[in-house]
């Protein structure tokens, strides 16, 4: 089939330059108001693709009336491949507000636990230029510790002593992916957008010792930004949200634990914006 397509349909190809002044050997097939859309020939493989009209700068029919030959029939690299594999790190920050109810020393240690660290990969797999399936894997962890901290407990009593928080969340999702390409040919643009589930854990003081854990959905929408450094990787940096809110917690202390179904006042809102550098593998 590639065969035939080289052989008759770019017997005659078409030349477009592009507003970056890239020439490209192509077969265009429409020419819209507002895009082109045109078939080009890379590493022996017929790939269809459009540029906006203001992207064009000039452009000629059967302008190569001998075909170029696949080799060089395109100057576009393929930024393309249909698998893509991120490996990211960076700084998290949970906008949500502690409860108001909380006492200020309570209050002041749960702000520092805003901010947090994460690792995240994520693997896509496109079956068109623009569009595709991809996992992704987050860790979240963040932890504070303060010393003679005055806690009054509701019977009124008082106790000094530490609290401490020491919380990790994950979180694995699957989701739509889309990529646009950079006409500079040393970017792309890549969205994610899905659900998933997460695994809430905190090794906290409060006086005394325990562990909250719990489980909950969520989802999550991801916007990428790849600095192509090869046809084989790119220096991606990425701004991600994942949403979730635990409505039930188990609460393990000493030998005995239990399960408590919060109120709509006490939900642990999982709410969380992550802002990551990494490298993306392309395949």
């Amino acid at each position: 089939m590639l065969g035939m397509w080289l052989s008759g349909a770019l017997s005659a190809q078409d030349m477009i330059i592009t507003s970056y002044d890239d020439t490209i050997a192509c077969k265009i097939t429409k020419m819209g108001r507002d895009f082109v859309s045109f078939n080009y020939v890379h590493r022996g493989k017929v790939r269809k693709t459009i540029l906006r009209r203001d992207q064009v700068r000039f452009y000629r029919n059967n302008y190569y009336v001998t075909p170029v030959g696949p080799a060089r029939s395109v100057i576009l690299p393929d930024l393309n491949p249909h698998w893509r594999l991120a490996v990211k790190a960076g700084i998290s920050y949970d906008p949500t507000k502690p409860p108001g109810s909380l006492q200020h020393e309570l209050y002041v240690h749960d702000e520092k636990l805003k901010l947090g660290q994460h690792v995240e990969t994520d693997l896509s797999w496109f079956w068109s230029e623009y569009f595709g399936v991809g996992i992704v894997f987050n860790r979240f962890w963040t932890r504070n510790s303060m010393d003679n901290v005055h806690v009054r407990w509701p019977n009124g009593s008082v106790q000094t002593g530490t609290v401490s928080d020491d919380i990790t969340t994950d979180y694995a999702g699957l989701g739509l992916s889309i990529r646009t390409l950079d006409l500079k040919r040393s970017s792309s643009s890549y969205y994610q957008f899905g659900f998933g589930q997460f695994r809430y854990r905190d090794d906290a003081i409060l006086i005394n010792p325990f562990t909250v854990t719990g489980i909950t959905s969520g989802f999550h929408l991801i916007t990428g930004y790849d600095f192509a450094m090869s046809s084989d990787y790119a220096i991606e940096v990425q701004f991600s949200e994942v949403f979730g809110t635990l409505k039930e917690v188990k609460i393990a202390a000493d030998l005995s634990s239990q399960t408590v179904i919060l109120s709509k006042s006490e939900y642990h809102y999982l709410t969380r914006f992550d802002f990551s550098l990494g490298i993306r593998f392309l395949k």
